[in-house]
């Protein structure tokens, strides 16, 4: 079963879990950098991704999740696959890897998260030092740069914590459990996942609107820019008989991608509700196992939960 592959092969599960969403939001982030700003600066799509800075970024920023998340999840995985395998050693059975487990969505959505925002303020001034300064426009370019990543980062956080949470509390968690080890509060880490769930549900919701008024927010700055520096450019030849160079803002053109990344939000936050009650289903079954204790078996072999996987 499913179940029991993410139970071979932990590891691989949560990457993919927290790289699929990562990457096609990039795709969309891209999409929209091209269509907004690098056009407008003279740049093609194949320019900026061969660049060297662009491309010692994103293995840095690659690099630099495993770094973080792959210690604390470690111990987790490699006691997931011991126990069902049916090999564990006596460390797999400590119980601050099922803990952990409930923690592993919050953990790589904040990564991400963090990520996102870094890499939303490097782009900008990597662009302010290589881009042809009549082509770039640095208070817009920048507003454009941090609100597309803010957009794309929120709507690829709220998915990674649900695919990864959705492993935790299906596979994960329900392998390390010891219904013969007495953790009374294991009730109310639960409940503490469930109510998480709803903040990051919220934040998958919040975000096509955040779009909505971004698309109107941006427009009006790129409109005012550009009555701005034609007005500018009249001056300068009624005076001299001579046009003066302006920085360009980005497209308002552009904005209809975002539209578009809007659109997208409102999938997302469809994906977000089915994978929340998903997941809020697991922590019912959970909840029954660990309140009373022992009532319901959630061992390493099949549970409560395996018919989900069937």
């Amino acid at each position: 079963s499913v179940r029991n592959w993410v139970r071979r092969y932990p590891l691989i599960a949560m990457f993919a879990a927290g790289l699929i969403p990562n990457i096609i939001y990039s795709v969309l982030n891209v999409a929209y950098n091209v269509s907004t700003i690098f056009k407008t600066m003279g740049l093609t799509v194949d320019q900026v991704l061969d660049e060297p800075v662009v491309k010692l970024v994103n293995v840095f920023s690659f690099g630099l999740g495993i770094a973080v998340i792959l210690p604390l999840v470690w111990p987790v995985v490699r006691a997931v696959t011991r126990v069902h395998r049916g090999c564990p050693q006596p460390i797999d059975r400590d119980s601050r890897w099922a803990r952990r487990s409930l923690l592993l969505g919050d953990i790589t959505a904040c990564v991400s998260g963090f990520e996102w925002f870094v890499t939303g303020l490097i782009f900008p001034i990597w662009a302010s030092l290589n881009a042809p300064h009549e082509h770039f426009h640095t208070p817009t370019v920048f507003i454009h740069f941090l609100v597309s990543q803010l957009l794309c980062g929120l709507m690829a956080t709220s998915m990674v914590f649900f695919l990864v949470s959705f492993l935790a509390t299906r596979a994960y968690y329900p392998t390390l459990f010891q219904v013969d080890v007495s953790d009374p509060v294991a009730i109310d880490r639960i409940r503490g996942l469930e109510r998480r769930t709803w903040v990051y549900f919220a934040m998958a919701v919040v975000v096509p609107f955040i779009a909505l008024i971004a698309v109107v927010g941006l427009d009006s700055i790129s409109k005012y820019d550009t009555r701005r520096d034609a007005q500018m450019t009249e001056h300068s030849t009624g005076q001299e008989g001579t046009v003066l160079e302006r920085p360009q803002p980005p497209d308002p053109s552009g904005t209809g991608t975002f539209v578009g990344l809007g659109a997208v939000g409102l999938l997302n936050s469809v994906a977000a509700f089915v994978m929340l009650r998903a997941v809020q289903k697991a922590i019912s079954a959970l909840s029954i196992a660990v309140s009373p204790p022992g009532t319901v078996s959630l061992g390493g072999t099949d549970s409560a939960t395996d018919s989900f996987w069937n």
